[in-house]
């Protein structure tokens, strides 16, 4: 199997209606994989996003972390879906811990737009604003707002979002948000003057 076979037999299982089929599917295909094997990482990332669903956060940081040191491809870093496990599970030094390491990563170009967005996304949903709006950012930096075709639309709004919550007033980017939505090309419920 090669990991293109392996995203494939993922987006398969994710359609499975039943939760607890998925965490059995997931842990029988990272099972039959030896470590480093071409999606073994990614169903263990897989597997852990699904257990820590059901509220299993020793199970799903434990399922992370044999997927960081199985150390094969994934689609997204595995670490940002540990992040979420440790803010949830209140572990507030480590969750420190991770931020200063994810932002050294990023500052070395080591992290994609959509990991930045992942980590913006779930300091979000834990009502983290200020450090979301940073993660936000981080992807928008050397674009230009008026390069309105260049901007990643899910920074972008994100940003957008957590600004509100900040109060803060428009600047450039959101005024570029905006505008993507009332045009119908931005994400998510259209921001509102």
């Amino acid at each position: 199997m090669d990991f293109d076979e392996a995203c494939d037999d993922i987006d398969r299982i994710i359609e499975t209606d039943e939760v607890n089929e998925r965490i059995e599917q997931f842990r029988r295909r990272s099972e039959a994989l030896r470590v480093g094997e071409d999606g073994r990482a990614e169903y263990l990332t897989s597997l852990a996003s699904e257990l820590q669903l059901i509220g299993d956060l020793d199970g799903a940081r434990t399922t992370y972390e044999w997927a960081i040191a199985d150390g094969g491809r994934t689609v997204l870093e595995p670490r940002c879906g540990l992040l979420g496990v440790e803010i949830e599970a209140g572990q507030e030094d480590r969750v420190t811990e991770m931020l200063k390491d994810f932002l050294l990563r990023a500052r070395a170009g080591d992290l994609t737009i959509t990991e930045c967005e992942w980590i913006g996304d779930t300091l979000e949903d834990a009502k983290r604003y200020r450090e979301a709006h940073r993660w936000f950012t981080i992807p928008l930096r050397d674009i230009d707002p008026l390069d309105i075709d260049d901007l990643p639309r899910g920074a972008l709004h994100g940003r957008w979002r957590v600004r509100r919550e900040l109060e803060l007033p428009n600047d450039a980017y959101d005024d570029a948000a905006q505008l993507l939505q009332r045009t119908g090309a931005g994400l998510g419920e259209p921001p509102t003057p």
